[in-house]
């Protein structure tokens, strides 16, 4: 019983450890939901070389958002696919490797719930995103991540 509540207390602390550890985000402005629905049945599809394949029902939504200069996502993941399309600005994403990736107007980058990233806006202009998830459940539809041990905030 004892070694219970003594692993029971280390996972408490850890987790709370992690919570403090998370980087929030701030700067993004102008965030709006046009729509959510959830599939009665997983997804099978495929055409013309593009496949998408659900393991059960998924919650769609799509949004949009403006990441002012600065503004940043802070280190999160998703449970599931995100599909971000730059509509104008430039936006540098950061991976759990370190590595940085500049996207412009009119270039799409992808999230998925393996890694974590952080999302920053370099520039002096501000940066307007649309974004579609593909989630098994929207209530996870952001998972704040601690710095994987990057210098970026």
């Amino acid at each position: 019983m004892r070694r219970v509540a003594i692993i029971a207390a280390m996972l408490a602390a850890v987790a709370v450890a992690g919570g403090a550890l998370a980087t929030p985000g701030g700067g993004i402005t102008d965030v709006t939901s046009f729509v959510q629905g959830r599939t009665t049945h997983g997804i099978h599809a495929k055409a013309d070389g593009v496949k998408l394949r659900t393991r059960g029902p998924v919650d769609v939504f799509f949004q949009t958002g403006t990441f002012q200069p600065g503004g940043t996502s802070g280190w999160h993941s998703h449970s599931g696919l995100v599909l971000i399309a730059v509509k104008s600005g430039e936006l540098t994403r950061y991976g759990d490797d370190c590595r940085a990736e500049s996207f412009g107007a009119g270039e799409t980058f992808v999230e998925h719930g393996d890694h974590s990233v952080l999302v920053r806006n370099e520039g002096a202009e501000p940066a307007v995103i649309y974004s579609v998830y593909v989630l098994p459940d929207a209530s996870l539809r952001r998972i704040d991540e601690p710095n994987p041990g990057c210098p970026v905030q």
